[in-house]
């Protein structure tokens, strides 16, 4: 596992197009991206975190068709949180349209989207690169140890 660099930029792109997920802003952000290769230096897993202050905002959690079920997005989302943490981010928040039973186990909470953090809302995936359909979950770093 490592953090991405400007030149994995295609190859995340790849990973989301193939995931359905969108790719707003992930340009932006791609220094806050952690990846997975396999041995054939592929790009299999990747997640990234967008910070606005004290709030962070995990998106773009894709795996590779042939790695689900691996454990590598409990692998990703744990690092993730484990960098939010270290960048002094006080809470954590996502959308999905997939995963809403997915990500509890890591601690989050279903939140009406209003109820997340309004320094998300410089974010492009709140801003329309996620539909108005997508579950918003929350969570609060101050109050979880891992």
């Amino acid at each position: 596992m490592r953090t991405a660099v400007p030149a994995d930029l295609p190859a995340i792109l790849e990973l989301l197009r193939d995931n359905d997920l969108p790719d707003a802003g992930v340009a932006d952000h791609v220094e806050h991206f952690i990846l997975e290769f396999n041995d054939q230096h592929r790009l299999i897993g990747c997640a990234g975190l967008e910070l606005h202050g004290a709030a962070a905002l995990l998106r773009s959690v894709a795996i590779s068709t042939n790695q689900r079920s691996s454990g590598l997005g409990t692998r990703l989302v744990k690092a993730q949180l484990g960098a939010a943490r270290g960048l002094n981010a006080s809470s954590v928040s996502l959308l999905t349209t997939t995963a809403e039973t997915y990500f509890p186990r890591f601690g989050f909470a279903v939140v009406p989207r209003s109820a997340l953090p309004i320094a998300l809302n410089d974010s492009l995936e709140l801003r329309g690169a996620c539909p108005d359909s997508a579950i918003a979950l929350h969570l609060n770093l101050e109050q979880r140890i891992y």
